[in-house]
């Protein structure tokens, strides 16, 4: 019940500020981008709105959840991220009601991850990223 209940609220509170695609050139200038990612380290994709980032890279997800964005610097209050090589599904959904697509992945120990993205954006494309990373990680070849 509580899971579902803040599920609710992450839906309700970020219904108005759903993420949406950044430019790769414009995420890599940001400072805090470049302190999270590691020497070797490449970003795949990139989502951001006021409150939160997401980030795919070539050896984890990244997600950022921001205290205050200004011009001159950002306060991060959570960082988690989830190393592709746990990730286990990736199950996509819609909402009418609040206008938001919701991607869920659930890593190998059995966790939930929920990111809320907005109505057009190409769950598909998130999707199939994900998995030829995950893939490249895993060491699993797809022909």
């Amino acid at each position: 019940m509580l899971v579902y209940l803040k599920l609710f609220w992450e839906i309700f509170s970020f219904s108005f500020t759903r993420m949406s695609r950044v430019v790769l050139q414009n995420s890599l200038d940001k400072e805090f981008h470049k302190i999270l990612l590691n020497s070797n380290e490449q970003i795949i994709m990139c989502y951001d709105n006021q409150f939160k980032s997401f980030l795919i890279t070539n050896m984890r997800i990244i997600s950022i959840q921001k205290l205050k964005v200004t011009s001159e610097y950002n306060l991060v209050s959570k960082i988690f991220s989830i190393p592709l090589n746990q990730v286990g599904t990736t199950e996509m959904f819609g909402l009418k009601f609040f206008n938001i697509s919701v991607l869920r992945i659930t890593t190998a120990p059995g966790f939930k991850f929920y990111w809320f993205f907005k109505k057009d954006v190409s769950m598909e494309e998130i999707s199939k990223t994900i998995i030829k990373v995950a893939d490249n990680v895993q060491g699993i070849s797809k022909i």
